[in-house]
């Protein structure tokens, strides 16, 4: 019996974080995205800290658009949110989560 199996658990597998530098996120999705759910891959060390937040908002719809079909994916960054990275780039990506982050 799989651990996900258990009754006090929630029959849920989840990669995390997925970082861009070595990980394709993309491929991840057309390979496995119907068997677990992928979260992260907006890069720490890339748009998050380093872009504007239109910027920051154009890669969150990018992600929500090519990997939100068909469920098994959350948004989030691909780590740890750390001091470099503007509150303003953080609050896009949570902007735009909301505003477009939804199953169809």
């Amino acid at each position: 019996r799989s651990p996900s199996a258990r009754p006090d658990r929630l029959p849920v597998d989840c990669v995390e974080p997925i970082q861009p530098s070595c990980n394709d996120i993309y491929t991840l999705k057309d390979v496995w995205g119907d068997r677990i759910c992928l979260k992260g891959n907006m890069s720490i060390d890339g748009v998050l800290a380093f872009g504007t937040p239109a910027d920051v908002a154009a890669d969150t719809q990018e992600h929500i658009d090519k990997l939100a079909a068909g469920g098994g994916y959350i948004t989030a960054s691909s780590h740890s949110i750390v001091d470099a990275i503007p509150l303003e780039n953080y609050f896009a990506m949570i902007e735009t989560t909301a505003e477009y982050g939804r199953y169809k």
